[in-house]
């Protein structure tokens, strides 16, 4: 599981500015986990101005692409429970109310009364 917010926030101590340097860690790990024949979960907020290299990347991959179509109170709750959790100000900053861009590969929204054990096992259903 690559968690975005981490690897920007954790591990490079980065903003989301031109040229930072997330989408190339992102893709790093992206490929060390393919030549190991891993699965590889990546989770985050990822709006594609910012993340259009990692899209450009994973697009010859076979990926499952899904959104989690959350109210921004929802969203918030969530974000609540982190060990370190975003202001209220910064999630509005970056909430994208519809998923954002479209993007250049295939998209699921789930349902928003979907539980995770039901994202989970779609997500599984659609694995080899």
């Amino acid at each position: 599981m690559l968690h975005q917010d981490s690897l920007k926030r954790e591990f490079l101590s980065t903003h989301e500015t031109p040229g930072h340097l997330t989408p190339s860690l992102i893709n790093a790990n992206i490929d060390w986990a393919c030549d190991h024949n891993l699965d590889v979960i990546l989770e985050g907020i990822l709006d594609y101005k910012h993340y259009q290299a990692v899209f450009d990347h994973i697009q010859h991959l076979p990926v499952i692409a899904v959104y989690l179509n959350q109210t921004f109170e929802q969203t918030l709750a969530k974000n609540a429970l982190k060990e370190v959790p975003f202001s209220s100000k910064q999630l509005a900053d970056w909430w994208l109310p519809t998923g954002g861009a479209p993007l250049p590969i295939p998209e699921t929204f789930f349902p928003t009364q979907w539980r995770t054990l039901e994202q989970i096992n779609w997500i599984c259903s659609k694995m080899n």
